[in-house]
């Protein structure tokens, strides 16, 4: 849907309500909060972003929306005693002109089960609101912001236009405008405006919005904010000037310095939290800029901070680490080896950008005597110049063999080419390990976000489409096989170039639902055979353990279009949930049960056979089944809307509680009381089909995900 002043907000409703109160969050009268909760249709969801000043994880939540009627908000008035005469015809005319759909998103106070132990600071209502489509100013800003992050100009006259200005100011509105830590500026959307420029040494840019986009360059306008600078970000409460610390740009850090100084700001006090105390999540262990600079080694960056804080400057002939990190590689293609906590252990930059030259920085990489150390190889910032051959992704695999991960960030590929002959090559390995041929730690890493957007079409628009087709094929083809292979995690195969292109193909929604389901497919062997982060401290097992909510709250993220039920005007919001969140489902549930294909005379044991196909110790086996049983009892709430959804790309399928009864063995279902019983109490109700298999695998010509069924359309 368009953008534009018609579209990009509610019809008025909102504003009726709030002009009646004193305050915004009584503008919904808290009948109708109720009302919509019980009668609403629900999805999980998650935060967009964390609490600020209360934790640093993303929380899962209900969202509640339902299409409300001119009676059910006066009923809702008055029992407030708020619905006049006047307040009365106005909404009148205003939900005359536009449908409204109300939206409870509930937190933790609604189910402590969402909520880390010991954690208060959550409400039972997040969020009441019209539904409005501001979000699509996000993507809006996206694409005008941060797509054209090298270019200030082009920053420059996106900011003029008096629409897109209109538009901020909107976004702004919305938000709470009372507290800083929850404003709605775009220059914090993705990852940090300000900050990933600093990271990818646009300095052109970061002097652009220093000099013209802070809240000091618009006191009377904090809609058009793009940076700031003393703003902490993340867990770490990381603001500009840490940033240009860690990632040693002494230039970003000198201009920073220089705006703090015209503008009288004290940064001194500006602390970066390396340690937080458990349970409570204050901060234990912090550290000023200055104490950043000398534990990173950044000694540039020291000196330019030592006279703030009274210090001596420090000989940089007598401390030169040439692995640290330097203004000078900012930017510029190079490899990183990366140690298993993150941190840097050696970077090779580029001569040129091109594959044989990414090869020959691996080889070196893998030469130094820090390879047995490290976990990672990241290659970052190159443009690539040629296509790689499949003898070329051989290699590279071949030398990240053994490794937890390889990935591209911030990289093109020239078209297409590179990223089909990735597949190609992934896939070849994986039925080699999954037949028993090879073992993985000699053909692959444990995991592969090698896909990166593509700058050239492959060439007539016909061939691009074959080239999309096919690529769907091997995806498909990919999910069948890597959950089964013990301990590999996983591979990011789809950016949102192919995304979007696949979700204009005319299967049912089949292509798309690959697309989704490649990050879900493997979540049982990333359960029981990953790493734990390191970043989430003493909540690592407690995010661990929601793991599985992921795939859950996919249905509310990836495949409910509240732009299209704007737009549409439609009466029933379960009709914007695309189709393809059904085949979604079929996919998911199948890969996280193929294993249990061959269970044969085990079929006993089956939860024992389970353990050992994905060769897992006894007590990740002990977590699994908690973790699993939360996140299929969650899934089974949301049946109001994905029986409908099932319905309507499966004409045959009666509904959730059938499919599920499909998917999950039996045997496994002893192990998941929650589910079981809901599940059952369901099918008591409803009796569902006999079971029957799976089947993931599918021609390209065009393919259905019933079960036993391969017949081309």
């Amino acid at each position: 849907m368009a953008l534009s002043e018609a579209t990009y907000g509610t019809n008025g409703v909102m504003d009726l309500l709030r002009c009646d109160v004193w305050r915004d969050r009584d503008a919904i009268p808290k009948k109708l909060i109720d009302a919509t909760q019980k009668s609403g249709f629900r999805m999980l969801s998650i935060q967009p972003a964390p609490t600020r000043g209360a934790r640093h994880i993303r929380l899962h939540s209900w969202y509640f929306i339902r299409h409300l009627h001119p009676g059910d908000l006066f009923r809702a008035l008055e029992d407030e005693g708020r619905c006049s005469s006047t307040l009365r015809q106005s909404i009148q005319e205003a939900m005359g002109r536009q449908k409204v759909y109300h939206v409870v998103v509930a937190g933790g106070e609604d189910d402590r089960r969402f909520v880390p132990p010991g954690d208060f600071k959550t409400a039972k209502i997040v969020f009441s609101d019209f539904l409005n489509n501001l979000h699509a100013i996000c993507q809006h800003a996206e694409e005008l912001l941060f797509d054209q992050r090298q270019d200030p100009e082009a920053i420059r006259q996106v900011m003029d236009n008096p629409q897109f200005d209109s538009m901020l100011k909107k976004y702004f509105e919305s938000g709470d405008m009372k507290r800083q830590q929850n404003l709605k500026l775009v220059g914090r959307l993705g990852g940090n405006l300000l900050h990933t420029c600093i990271e990818e040494g646009h300095l052109d840019t970061v002097q652009l919005l220093l000099d013209s986009y802070t809240l000091e360059s618009h006191p009377q306008a904090p809609w058009r904010v793009l940076a700031e600078p003393l703003h902490p970000v993340g867990s770490s409460g990381t603001t500009a000037f840490h940033a240009a610390i860690i990632h040693g740009s002494d230039q970003a850090l000198s201009k920073l310095l220089e705006w703090a100084e015209l503008h009288n700001h004290d940064i001194t006090g500006l602390k970066y939290i390396v340690e937080r105390e458990p349970g409570t999540e204050q901060p234990v262990t912090e550290r000023n800029c200055l104490q950043v600079a000398s534990s990173n080694g950044e000694l540039k960056c020291y000196n330019l901070l030592a006279p703030l804080f009274g210090k001596r400057l420090k000989d940089l002939v007598d401390h030169v680490d040439a692995n640290g990190p330097s203004s000078e590689v900012i930017g510029r293609p190079r490899l990183s080896l990366i140690c298993p906590r993150g941190f840097l252990l050696k970077r090779f930059c580029l001569p040129s950008e091109d594959w044989k030259a990414v090869l020959a920085g691996v080889a070196e990489l893998k030469a130094s005597e820090d390879f047995p150390r490290a976990a990672s190889i990241r290659i970052r910032n190159v443009n690539f110049q040629d296509e790689a051959s499949s003898d070329i992704l051989g290699c590279l695999l071949d030398a990240c063999s053994g490794l937890d991960l390889v990935t591209t960030m911030t990289c093109t590929f020239k078209t297409d080419k590179t990223w089909l002959a990735l597949l190609e090559v992934l896939l070849q390995r994986l039925h080699l390990v999954a037949g028993g041929g090879a073992d993985l730690t000699q053909l692959l890493p444990r995991e592969v976000n090698l896909v990166s957007p593509s700058r050239e079409n492959v060439a007539e628009e016909q061939e691009q489409q074959q080239s999309d087709r096919n690529a769907a094929r091997l995806i498909l083809e990919y999910i069948n096989v890597a959950c089964v292979v013990p301990n590999f995690l996983g591979a990011q195969l789809t950016d949102t170039q192919h995304i979007t292109r696949f979700s204009e193909f005319r299967d049912h929604g089949y292509s798309l639902a690959a697309a989704h389901a490649v990050s879900t497919s493997t979540m049982v062997n990333v359960f029981v055979n990953g790493q734990l982060s390191a970043q989430e401290g003493e909540l690592a097992d407690w995010v661990h353990s929601r793991l599985f909510l992921k795939m859950v709250s996919m249905i509310h993220s990836k495949f409910f279009d509240t732009d299209e039920l704007l737009a549409k005007q439609l009466d029933d919001p379960r009709d914007v949930v695309n189709p393809a969140a059904a085949s979604f489902l079929r996919l998911t549930l199948g890969a996280w049960f193929k294993p249990l294909e061959t269970a044969g005379s085990h079929s006993t044991h089956l939860w024992q056979f389970w353990g050992e196909q994905l060769e897992a110790d006894d007590e990740k086996m002990r977590q699994l089944a908690p973790a699993l049983d939360f996140a299929l009892e969650l899934l089974l709430k949301m049946r109001e809307v994905l029986d409908y959804v099932l319905r309507r790309a499966f004409p045959k399928e009666t509904s959730l509680a059938a499919l599920l009864h499909e998917c999950v063995p039996v045997g496994i279902r002893s192990r998941l009381p929650r589910f079981r019983e809901v599940l059952e109490e369901l099918l008591v109700e409803r009796p569902a089909p006999a079971r029957q298999r799976v089947i993931l695998t599918a021609p390209a010509s065009g393919y259905q995900l019933r079960p036993n069924s391969l017949a081309p359309r």
